[in-house]
């Protein structure tokens, strides 16, 4: 089991995706898509700059990777595939690649990305997937006490992600906390950028149980 961690800079609630009783992670992050296992946990931790140093946004066990044409032909995730709403849990939707029947080209829809984040999203053909997964957002939690005195290398200020600089004892106590909080699916406060994205309408449809 590996502990892949990184600095989420925009939490808009396009990647990760924790909608729909699912997290999930289908675009960005190239390498822990291409790396990471089932089984395997990953942390998002906000920025310093956000004013969110040592807190966590989400966190994820990967239970299931797909493609992202059986990510597309899943209707498991057919809500996942963005749509104008004044609900910006369809607006965000994270399934946004298939394939032209025709030329067999690539083709997005419109959503948070834009024609050039293509190339790095398509960079690794996996879609990571987590039904055991605690998501907070903008109310992001301190990482628990007994991590408080580690160093600030493990948490903040990374670049790309980290995963081997753990002892086997630290990563043991991640997971259990972890695991404490990742009760099945859980999804505890909205994007931080959801506002903005939204053009302020309120987030709170996110307070109700996510369609299915």
């Amino acid at each position: 089991m590996e502990l892949y961690r990184y600095i989420v800079t925009h939490d808009t609630g396009f990647a990760p995706n924790p909608f729909h009783e699912h997290c999930t992670l289908a675009t960005c992050k190239p390498e822990i898509r291409r790396m990471a296992s089932v089984g395997d946990w990953i942390m998002g931790l906000g920025s310093v700059g956000a004013g969110l140093g040592r807190q966590l946004i989400y966190a994820m066990q990967i239970s299931e990777t797909l493609s992202f044409e059986e990510y597309w032909d899943d209707p498991r995730f057919e809500c996942k595939k963005p749509r104008v709403s004044s609900d910006m849990r369809l607006e965000c939707g994270d399934n946004v690649y298939r394939r032209d029947d025709r030329t067999g080209d690539w083709i997005q829809l419109p959503c948070h990305h834009c024609a050039e984040d293509m190339r790095r999203d398509l960079k690794v053909n996996r879609v990571l997937i987590g039904t055991r997964f605690a998501y907070f957002g903008s109310s992001a939690c301190d990482l628990p006490a007994e991590c408080m005195n580690w160093d600030d290398k493990y948490f903040v200020g990374i670049r790309g992600h980290r995963v081997a600089d753990l002892t086997e004892w630290q990563i043991d106590e991640l997971v259990e906390w972890l695991e404490s909080l990742c009760q099945g699916s859980s999804l505890r406060g909205v994007p931080a950028e959801a506002r903005e994205l939204t053009g302020g309408v309120s987030a709170r449809a996110t307070d109700r149980r996510p369609d299915s």
